[in-house]
């Protein structure tokens, strides 16, 4: 006898059916991380670096700890919670302070390629001090992106969108930057990524407490629309990167 009972149908794997989930990821990244150039240059009128370095920290500090805390307390060891100071000081501090005050001096774009410099020194940084492989591609990648550097500083001039201490701000946050992911890596094994990132961006905030006077004058005198951006800009996603070496820069 032939059954005919239709087959039940077939549901396709959890994985296919969120494999669209990294690339809306990326998608939002990229995004967000873009125009945060803009919204820095945007806001130069209305505040000054360190206190717009404030107010996104601040901002960023509590956004954060809603998430963070939601999955525990963190308890690091005080020799993690060492490289989370020394993280949350020069990435979330001097980081976001000289790519402010750099913008003032260099238009979006130009500061947007500055820090694309930093993919290449992650990866130089992590050949020296994580053993990872340094080949000769990396070291012509490294050639070209400081000869890019180079090559946009020579070319200020008077009355030019740029001068060469706003591009030696920008290399600076470049440097620290990469200095601190390559910090970063080996807490992922030990702290999740959403406690390392809250807890950095507090020390930041902490770090640029002594603009706070400038941040509560200036938001006294502020539209609105400045301070919704600040808003947005502090609430877009930082985010500590996974145990891979990252190839890519937030702001």
């Amino acid at each position: 006898m032939t059954s005919t009972t239709s087959p039940a149908p077939t549901r396709p794997p959890a994985s296919a059916t969120r494999a669209w989930l990294p690339v809306a990821a990326v998608a939002v990244t990229l995004l967000l991380w873009s125009s945060a150039f803009v919204a820095i240059r945007y806001l130069g009128d209305d505040f000054s670096p360190g206190a717009l370095s404030l107010g996104r920290l601040l901002v960023g500090a509590a956004c954060l700890a809603v998430v963070a805390l939601s999955r525990g307390v963190p308890r690091p060891s005080r020799r993690d919670l060492l490289s989370i100071v020394v993280i949350g000081v020069l990435w979330f501090g001097v980081y976001n302070v000289a790519l402010n005050e750099g913008e003032r001096r260099v238009d979006a774009g130009t500061a947007a390629m500055l820090i694309q410099v930093s993919p290449v020194l992650i990866a130089l940084l992590a050949a020296l001090f994580l053993s990872e492989r340094f080949t000769v591609f990396l070291g012509i990648g490294l050639a070209l992106a400081f000869g890019g550097v180079a090559l946009i500083g020579l070319s200020t001039s008077p009355g030019s969108n740029h001068d060469v201490l706003g591009v030696l701000l920008c290399v600076l946050s470049a440097v620290v930057y990469s200095v601190s992911v390559i910090l970063q890596k080996p807490l992922m094994a030990r702290v999740q990524a959403v406690h390392v990132t809250w807890l950095a961006c507090t020390v930041g905030a902490l770090a640029c407490l002594p603009f706070a006077g400038d941040l509560v004058r200036e938001t006294a005198d502020a539209p609105a629309s400045s301070i919704a951006w600040v808003v947005y800009w502090g609430c877009s996603p930082r985010r500590s990167r996974s145990r891979r070496t990252p190839s890519r820069s937030p702001t």
